[in-house]
């Protein structure tokens, strides 16, 4: 009596089962085999070679980001520069550019982790919505590390006496010439104050508390997005208690040299127009020198510069006596800021830069002037912990309200009673991964080496949760979606199903919902979906019934969420068999049978799957690639086609072990048609 391997069936527990238990099993299994007479029948060679080749597009980087701004700070990666450029180089984000990789740095701004690219891929953009710091960066990969920086901001200094004298007075900008310049004199070509409040002082801020107030503000508003309608509001701050009051410039993202006063009022006065205000310069020149989309001209400001308000009681009458800097209860406090109101004089024939608009951003209901996007409200205000954050949006009305960003401190902490408290909202963000996979259904044979037969288009879209933890924010996987469309020139199996099987969940359980969008149709038609142990879905059992259809498949993580992101094993499967692509563990539902047999040189002992002698594998997933690359493949006439035939390049690459030519899809030959 004789064993063979076609009267033996195993499957490969690889998911559930601990590596060395499952060799011990292994090596047990081929024990047993060689005790019998027909082991020279068996096609199982002690040491197989193979190709060690991966065929894989896909490479893991190193990726380092340091924005040199001590704040946590969220940005996105992308693969193409994902703005449009405009006029004075201004740009705008492109919606149908999708980002590959999004997370956030430390509180020090500084991110070090791992990013799957595209091999062909040798610069990366990194971005962030974030006003405070550098919009776009980009860097180039070497040596599957890529690395990006942005210098810190510089501080501005005091412009000296020879550069220009201290002032009181606006004449000559028409937008603040009424202005009061009560609270000390400025320089008159920057408009830096001179009363600015030493770092330190009495309601200043605490690194920490800056550095949590940028990163809160970072969700709440976003340089490439409008503002959020619940941050969005005209109120005034009302001092329900006598109260000292500090503001803090944190910044802004605008060409402009735009100015800002405070003013106040009583219930039984409140202002009708701008004309009714007794306004305050507080900050005549709010250029800090930061805008992230072009070059800033004339900075006066820095950020964390703070000035100390006062209260003068006999203001509508033009006396500062009995000046004081306490607020007495029952008053109101607003803000405005004059679009361009501190122009830059140096340049006067450029009318982009220079020019006094007489356009005014108001805290109080009514008085701003008419926004060009039709908005009616131009500020933002809440409170976070001990402090009020306002920001302001300008002129242009892009209305992100980031023009403008400043914080209110106060004591009695609680002094301003009409603020809500509003914490950013928990919120998810989404990255992309895109590719083509392409498998040959023979195997374990070679075939024709066409790819062809099972040809899919895929798409994951990741969902991050994004939640404070402290002063830091924090990320991990809350869902997946997966779109998979179904293409195919010839395939010889009537029988050819899809599978996905999920590794790396750490412990997290989840929920699927499954869905179809059949050739002809706009909308996804729910549908059920075979689920399995090993975590693995299986979409149909022959993908012919429904040619070009696109299925997609809603994960929704639970309990322990991931912090990085499950790998999604895409495969094609015929009853007990499964194609994977080079080096992928199948599923424990595998037959081991197949291994090894025909042209596969699989080594189950070595955890090495789907690999033969040969420069084509059985299957490959190219990320980044689309389905029209392959529009050759395609084309019946082109059916039994090796790969290398159709596109001259695969040859290199294959031989290379992708070191050349990783987007040799993209070349199709036309002189075999």
């Amino acid at each position: 009596m004789g064993i063979s391997l076609e009267n033996i069936n195993i499957s490969l527990h690889c998911k559930n089962m601990k590596k060395s238990m499952m060799k011990k099993l292994l090596l047990l299994f081929v024990s047993l085999i060689t005790m019998y007479s027909c082991v020279k029948d068996i096609n199982l060679p002690e040491e197989p070679t193979y190709n060690t080749f991966d065929f894989s597009t896909v490479r893991k980087v190193s990726l380092s980001v340091n924005y040199n701004f001590n704040a946590v700070t969220p940005f996105e990666v992308y693969t193409s520069d994902p703005y449009i450029y405009g006029e004075h180089g201004t740009f705008v984000k492109n919606a149908e550019k999708k980002p590959l990789y999004v997370g956030y740095t430390d509180e020090k701004g500084y991110f070090s982790g791992e990013i799957s690219l595209p091999s062909y891929i040798n610069k990366v953009y990194v971005c962030t919505p974030a006003f405070y710091v550098k919009t776009i960066m980009e860097g180039s990969v070497d040596k599957d590390m890529v690395s990006v920086s942005s210098a810190p901001l510089s501080k501005v200094s005091t412009v000296t006496k020879a550069e220009g004298e201290s002032t009181d007075d606006f004449s000559g900008r028409p937008s603040i010439e009424n202005w009061n310049c009560w609270l000390g004199t400025v320089n008159s070509i920057s408009g830096r104050p001179d009363y600015l409040l030493p770092e330190g002082a009495y309601l200043t801020l605490d690194a920490d508390t800056e550095s949590e107030l940028y990163s809160v503000m970072s969700e709440a508003i976003s340089v490439d997005n409008a503002c959020p309608e619940e941050y969005k509001t005209d109120v005034d701050m009302y001092v329900s208690k006598s109260a000292n009051i500090v503001l803090t410039m944190l910044g802004g993202n605008t060409c402009w040299n735009s100015s800002i006063g405070y003013y106040y009022y009583t219930e039984d006065n409140i202002p009708k127009s701008i004309e009714d205000l007794d306004i305050i310069a507080m900050f005549p020149n709010t250029q800090d020198g930061g805008w992230t989309k072009g070059k800033a001209v004339n900075p006066g400001i820095s950020r964390g510069d703070a000035v100390k308000l006062m209260y003068y009681p006999n203001i509508s009458s033009g006396s500062k006596e009995g000046a004081t800097d306490v607020f007495p209860s029952g008053v109101y406090v607003g803000f405005v800021l004059a679009t361009n109101g501190w122009n830059n004089p140096s340049i006067p024939d450029d009318t982009y830069w220079s020019g006094n608009l007489n356009y005014y951003s108001c805290s109080t209901k009514g008085l701003s002037n008419p926004g060009k996007g039709g908005i009616d409200v131009h500020t933002s205000i809440f409170r976070y912990g001990q402090n009020v954050l306002v920001s302001f949006e300008d002129y242009l009305d892009d209305q992100n309200f980031s023009d403008v960003v400043l914080t209110m401190t106060s004591n009695p902490v609680d002094a301003v009673s009409n603020i809500p408290a509003i914490y950013p909202v928990q919120k998810e963000m989404e990255q992309f991964e895109d590719g083509v996979y392409l498998f040959e259904d023979v195997w374990p044979y070679k075939a024709d080496y066409d790819l062809n037969d099972v040809m899919l288009s895929y798409q994951r879209v990741t969902r991050k949760y994004t939640y404070r933890d402290g002063k830091n924010l924090r990320d991990k996987i809350s869902a997946q979606t997966i779109y998979i469309t179904t293409y195919s020139n010839y395939a010889g199996f009537d029988n050819d199903g899809l599978a996905i099987s999920l590794t790396g969940l750490g412990g997290a359980t989840y929920s699927v919902t499954g869905s179809i969008k059949r050739v002809g149709s706009s909308r996804y038609v729910p549908c059920d979906f075979s689920m399995e142990s090993d975590n693995t879905i299986r979409l149909t059992s022959n993908f012919k019934e429904d040619l070009g259809a696109t299925y997609c498949v809603e994960i929704k993580y639970t309990g322990n969420y991931q912090k990085t992101s499950p790998y999604c094993k895409v495969f094609v499967y015929r009853n007990d068999m499964e194609i994977h692509i080079p080096m992928e563990l199948p599923t424990s539902h595998a037959n081991a049978i197949y291994f090894g047999q025909g042209d596969d040189r699989s080594n189950v002992l070595s955890g090495i799957f789907y690999v033969s002698e040969y420069n084509y594998p059985f299957a490959c997933f190219l990320s980044g690639a689309q389905i029209g690359d392959f529009a050759p493949m395609l084309d019946f006439k082109n059916e039994m086609k090796t790969i290398d035939i159709l596109y001259p390049k695969y040859g290199n690459w294959a031989a290379t072990q992708g070191r050349s030519d990783a987007d040799w899809y993209k070349y199709y030959s036309t002189t075999n048609e």
